[in-house]
């Protein structure tokens, strides 16, 4: 039986309106679907790989499902903000 491939995760965020958002993904594109975009968010700067420590383990807790938090807040993300 074969094992299934587990991809290395990256955290990507970007902002949404009124929220920021991450999500835990393989890739840029996988990332985008857990969004739920089409538009290519990464190339024109709107979104960029994580950086802070806490929205990354907050991203990994829950892989490929974003999660969110009011702008400029420093509440944890979340699943509902």
């Amino acid at each position: 039986m074969a094992k299934a491939v587990k991809r290395k995760l990256k955290v990507f965020q970007a902002q949404f309106g009124f929220h920021d958002s991450v999500v835990a993904a393989p890739s840029q594109a996988a990332a985008l679907r857990a969004w739920g975009t089409h538009q290519n968010l990464f190339a024109d700067g709107q979104a960029r790989i994580a950086n802070d420590a806490k929205a990354v383990a907050a991203a990994r807790a829950h892989p490929e499902t974003p999660l969110r938090r009011a702008v400029g807040s420093s509440d944890a993300f979340a699943l509902e903000p």
